[in-house]
């Protein structure tokens, strides 16, 4: 721990792990190309946002990392850029 951490607990009652997890739905996907490469990739539109629960982007500079809940990674799987439902871009996937 660096020393400019200073902790104050009881005896034996300080635990330390993530303090939630946030769970969001995708509301739409856009494909777009490349115009030089041709490559593929998605946009994919959240109900949540930076005026919601991911408000910490903008004023605690946070960067949040998407993981997906329902698959691993796959070596055919498409990179993702994640906007939220007023269109701000939220983080990248990949």
């Amino acid at each position: 721990m660096p020393p400019t951490i200073r902790i104050i607990a009881e005896p034996g009652r300080y635990y330390t792990s993530a303090a939630f997890t946030l769970a969001c739905n995708v509301i739409a996907r856009r494909t777009v190309e490349d115009r030089d490469t041709g490559v593929k990739s998605y946009m994919l539109y959240l109900n949540d946002g930076v005026y919601g629960n991911f408000s910490s982007i903008m004023f605690d500079h946070q960067h949040p990392v998407p993981q997906i809940l329902r698959t691993k990674r796959r070596p055919d799987a498409f990179d993702y850029k994640h906007y939220s439902a007023s269109s701000e871009s939220l983080m990248d996937s990949g």
